[in-house]
C-alpha cells in the first residue's frame, strides 16, 4: 500500500469516526431536549389543572353564579400568563426549534 493510499485510508477512519462521534453527542443532546421538553409539558398541564380550582373557589364563596364565573374563567390568557403558561410554551417552542430546525 502506498502512502497516499494509507494516508486516505486513515483519513476515512477519522472521519468515520467524527461521524460517529458527532452522532452519538447528537442523540443525547435531542434527548436531553425531549427529557427538559417533556418535562415543561408535566409542568404545564399541572399547572393549567391547578387553574380552574383557583381560579373558580374564591368566586363561589362570594357567592358568584356559574354563569358569571364561566364568563370570568373563558378568557384565561391573563390568569395563564400570571401562571407562567407563556413562558413554559416559549420553553417549549425553543425546544422544538432546537431539535428540529426550520426549513430554509
Amino acid at each position: 500500500m502506498s502512502f497516499a493510499e494509507s494516508r486516505s485510508q486513515a483519513l476515512l477512519e477519522a472521519d468515520r469516526s467524527s461521524v460517529i462521534t458527532n452522532s452519538i453527542l447528537l442523540t443525547r443532546r435531542i434527548r436531553e431536549l425531549q427529557r427538559r421538553r417533556q418535562a415543561l409539558v408535566s409542568r404545564q398541564e399541572q399547572v393549567r389543572a391547578k387553574l380552574p380550582d383557583w381560579a373558580v373557589e374564591p368566586l363561589r364563596l362570594v357567592g358568584m353564579t356559574n354563569d358569571e364565573i364561566r364568563g370570568l374563567v373563558d378568557d384565561l390568557s391573563t390568569a395563564e400568563a400570571e401562571a407562567g403558561l407563556n413562558e413554559i410554551d416559549s420553553g417549549l417552542e425553543e425546544i422544538d426549534r432546537q431539535v428540529v430546525p426550520a426549513p430554509d
